[in-house]
């Protein structure tokens, strides 16, 4: 409940503040660092509590290595855009933290997969595939039509196609640990998991979208699948936390 109330407020408050201009630039990529924080922490409990031993440790420690990253390059963006008066900073160094933070995630998912590797039968493997279908569709639609048309430098364009795929890197053993788990104790965290990385890749589209197109801004509702990414991410680790040994 608690973070479905989160998930309204936030959505309201971009509502009230759209047409707030500078305050709504400063006051999202504060909310950004706060939410992107609150998110590392609960991932980092998780680790104090449980550990790196287990079958989970790797994944344990993945996460938290990758949400403190992807923490850095919230802290970064915001340094860039609000100290430095950088408009919209993409690309920029927080891009190295953003990826950097892809890795530890997808080692430590994919060392977890391994385990379970005898359980993933056909039925699941055809649900991965099918998402990854709809991904790479969305990312034809949003990423590689635009690139096509509009005019863009080497690295952004670099940018442009290496955050969807990293993406789908993290999502689809993610979508298959979830579903290996269906059912179980750790059913409803890696559910909720699974979803927020479902909304980040999302949020990762709309916004390269939108910087290629030129719609986007920063303050943009577009932004709010970010949020809510966190949120999810951050739910699935508090039940991690507390449900499950």
């Amino acid at each position: 409940m608690l973070a479905l109330l989160l998930s309204i407020v936030f959505a309201a408050f971009y509502y009230a503040a759209e047409s707030s201009g500078e305050v709504l630039v400063v006051a999202s990529d504060i909310l950004f660092v706060l939410v992107s924080g609150v998110c590392s922490v609960f991932s980092y409990l998780v680790l104090r509590r449980w550990g790196t031993g287990g079958m989970m440790g790797t994944a344990r420690l993945g996460f938290f290595l990758g949400m403190f990253l992807w923490f850095l390059g919230e802290l970064g963006w915001t340094v860039f855009e609000v100290i430095m008066n950088v408009p919209i900073p993409y690309p920029s160094l927080a891009d190295v933290f953003y990826l950097c933070g892809y890795l530890p995630v997808a080692v430590g998912v994919m060392r977890l997969l391994s385990v379970f590797k005898n359980q993933i039968d056909r039925k699941r493997i055809l649900v991965a595939i099918f998402t990854a279908v709809v991904v790479a569709g969305l990312t034809g639609v949003f990423v590689l039509q635009p690139l096509l048309v509009e005019s863009t430098d080497l690295l952004s364009g670099f940018l442009d196609i290496a955050y969807p795929i990293l993406d789908l890197v993290i999502l689809m053993p993610c979508l298959l640990v979830m579903l290996t788990f269906s059912g179980g104790s750790m059913a409803k965290s890696w559910l909720w998991i699974t979803f927020g990385l479902a909304l980040t890749t999302l949020a990762d589209l709309l916004f390269i979208h939108g910087t290629l197109t030129g719609w986007y801004y920063s303050g943009h509702p577009a932004e709010l699948p970010y949020l809510w990414g966190y949120v999810c991410l951050g739910l699935g680790f508090q039940i991690q936390r507390t449900e499950l040994g």
